[in-house]
């Protein structure tokens, strides 16, 4: 991973840090730690890691993170919702793979990267407060770049960039992402429109859970990025949960 290569790609004149290590046992967790002493100092820092040996994903559950993809995570401003964040890192990711691999990208409510009907990567955004009180964020993207073989839980419903036929350098994605991010981030309003127009499963049949339960029909997101199923009972908004397509 060369950094240098990554800062020259990079349209803002920002001074963010960008640290890499070949291994960490999380971006995320690294870098929520780094910010609780002192989150101002290090707004905008991205941390990169060659792999991840105990890389997070949401409800506790473990991300697979073998070498050969990229994981990252920067320090945002705390937004209003952190349902907005993790929306705009969505649309940031799927741009900066289609425009850097040329494979097209779909997004799963609320937090995954679909192609070809299969997670090609996942996003984590948290937030915290650091010893000053002010409030941060911390927003991690896991991508599945190189061809790997995925096994267990995760064998059928994985897929590479590579194996899906697209190229792309980790520089040159992350770059991207960085140039997305704060696109996305700095002028938040067009992202609920281009999140709509990525989603997967609309108009499809799904079962949701959580803190609700129960199936119907995906019909969008609302203004508060909330998913919006028609169930039996009227029009459900789900803040947080879990998705599964049924097919019918």
């Amino acid at each position: 991973m060369n950094i240098d290569i990554i800062r020259r790609r990079l349209d803002t004149r920002r001074d963010r840090q960008i640290e890499y290590y070949p291994e960490l046992p999380s971006t995320n967790t690294f870098l929520m730690r780094l910010a609780s002493r002192d989150s101002s100092a290090l707004l905008y820092t991205a941390v990169i890691a060659g792999t991840q040996t105990a890389g997070r994903g949401r409800f506790t559950r473990s991300f697979y993170s073998p070498g050969g993809g990229l994981y990252i995570s920067v320090l945002l401003p705390c937004p209003p919702g952190n349902n907005n964040l993790t929306l705009a890192a969505g649309v940031a990711a799927a741009e900066a793979i289609e425009e850097t691999a040329g494979i097209p990208i779909r997004l799963k409510w609320v937090n995954d990267l679909i192609c070809g009907g299969k997670k090609i990567g996942g996003i984590l955004c948290e937030s915290s407060a650091d010893t000053a009180g002010v409030r941060y964020a911390v927003c991690g993207i896991g991508i599945n770049l190189a061809r790997v073989t995925f096994t267990g839980d995760i064998a059928d419903t994985a897929i590479s960039v590579e194996a899906m036929g697209g190229q792309t350098q980790p520089e040159e994605l992350a770059a991207a992402l960085l140039n997305r991010i704060d696109a996305h981030t700095e002028n938040p309003e067009g992202v609920l429109t281009l999140y709509r127009k990525r989603m997967a499963y609309t108009g499809e049949h799904i079962a949701f859970a959580g803190a609700q339960k129960g199936e119907g029909t995906v019909l969008g997101i609302d203004d508060d990025g909330r998913l919006l199923v028609r169930t039996g009972a009227g029009i459900t908004a789900l803040n947080a949960g879990e998705i599964t397509l049924k097919r019918q």
